[in-house]
């Protein structure tokens, strides 16, 4: 049974994936960190996938087994039903060209180092035969490809579900020309599956004009904690996975939180979210009154300092958040003291 390869976003309605980066933006597929979304799907098949050029990144090839080749392309995917792989390279011109390639489980194989969290993976498979002509993963390319058996064909290999899979072809460039990419086996593979930063915890009540404290537990790797109050909010980061933020106006929003850090890879965390609902106090939960001089100034309880008299409603911060307001009743004094000179 053979399945064809949607790329999400790299496509035109003809199968024809084209690699192009927009200004300022790094050339999609030319390193792990970029690498395409590799979708089990039954559209455009094979898909047409053309010379990209250039010699890629410093992470392009340089970790893996097949360093010093030329220009490569880079496939990201995860499994959703666990089977079998198998996968044809098949160069555009004949008598074709020497395309390898390689896939690693988990990580990216050049973002983990012997000091991080993430182990340097080993590879599922790494095919480096100097072969040219149609090559790939099957244990019967005849019968899954219609390609006869030869070295250039590694053995069908296992993908796991909820597992993530980064495949690199290699050679582009130097080959100087591209290849059909089709996908095959039992297995059912997805999306790349996002780092977990686990469930985000905070108030779901707050009070206009409140500050509350949210938080995800700590994960290993991470450097960078994100918080953003969603509609309209500005990112707030910090080293720490905690972080204050204010809620000046009513309404219903989004607080959504997420880690990244080098010894994570170059994939930040999933966003966790929660909903949280500002409202205003109706009723004041206290009362506080005083009186301020002139020339003076008065400290309310919940530290607010004022100059002038007048009705002020306080607002009290717990670590909740914003968890009460107290209407303060203040009476302007002329000083009773005087200085004649």
């Amino acid at each position: 049974m053979k399945h064809s390869i949607l790329l999400s976003i790299f496509f035109c309605l003809s199968g024809i994936l084209t690699l192009q980066a927009q200004p300022g933006q790094t050339q999609p597929g030319k390193d792990c960190c970029n690498s395409l979304d590799l979708l089990n799907a039954a559209i455009f098949p094979p898909l047409q996938v053309g010379n990209t050029g250039g010699s890629g990144f410093a992470d392009d090839v340089s970790c893996s087994c097949l360093a010093g080749e030329g220009g490569s392309t880079w496939f990201s995917f995860s499994g959703a039903i666990t089977g079998t792989l198998e996968l044809l390279i098949d160069p555009k011109t004949p008598p074709g060209a020497d395309f390898n390639f390689s896939i690693w489980e988990e990580y990216c194989p050049c973002q983990a180092s012997s000091s991080s969290p993430t182990p340097i993976p080993t590879p599922v498979v790494c095919n480096m035969d100097a072969s040219t002509g149609p090559t790939g993963i099957a244990t019967d390319p005849l019968a899954s490809f219609g390609v006869p058996a030869s070295a250039a064909f590694s053995p069908s290999i296992l993908i796991k579900a909820d597992h993530n899979y980064f495949l690199l072809i290699s050679n582009v460039q130097d080959n100087g020309i591209g290849f059909d990419l089709t996908v095959g086996g039992t297995a059912t593979i997805s999306l790349r599956i996002p780092p977990s930063t686990g469930m985000i915890e905070g108030p779901t009540e707050i009070c206009a004009g409140g500050v509350a404290t949210f938080s995800i537990p700590l994960i290993l790797g991470a450097d960078n904690y994100a918080f953003q109050v969603l509609p309209g909010g500005i990112t707030q980061n910090g080293s720490q996975p905690s972080h204050a933020l204010s809620f000046p106006t009513e309404g219903t929003f989004e607080v959504c939180a997420w880690a990244s850090g080098p010894q994570l890879g170059c994939f930040a965390t999933e966003p966790s979210c929660m909903t949280v609902n500002v409202t205003q106090l109706p009723v004041p939960a206290g009362y506080e009154s005083g009186y301020v001089c002139t020339n003076d100034y008065y400290v309310a309880g919940n530290g607010d300092v004022f100059y002038y008299g007048g009705v002020f409603d306080l607002v009290y911060d717990s670590w909740q958040g914003c968890d009460s307001i107290v209407r303060l009743s203040l009476t302007q004094k002329i000083s009773d003291f005087y200085v004649t000179v």
